[in-house]
């Protein structure tokens, strides 16, 4: 009984797989992830610019360890997901013949 309820779930799950992998929700969510990732580090460039202005250096206070890490890290996830996206569009080129 075991065997068989494995054996239909198992089914079940890659057809609800390739619902999900088709194109109607996979291109909207790439897209998705490629504007965030792009927007974050267009916020990130934006918020170093403006606290290296020599006019705003009287008014801040530094920041901290802690958040500069945190930034590094948006960064790095960032640009990790851009190159997630790369990747993913490689290989579906690669094994679908489009994007």
């Amino acid at each position: 009984m075991l065997g068989i309820s494995s054996l239909i779930i198992s089914a079940s799950v890659g057809s609800f797989l390739d619902r999900i992998h088709s194109d109607w929700i996979r291109i909207p969510m790439i897209l998705f992830a490629l504007a965030g990732s792009l927007l974050n580090i267009a916020v990130l460039i934006q918020v170093r610019h403006l606290r290296n202005r020599p006019v705003s250096k009287w008014r801040q206070i530094a920041p901290t360890r802690r958040k500069l890490r945190m930034e590094y890290l948006q960064l790095l996830l960032s640009v990790a997901s851009l190159i997630f996206i790369g990747i993913e569009e490689f290989l579906h080129l690669r094994l679908f013949h489009l994007l």
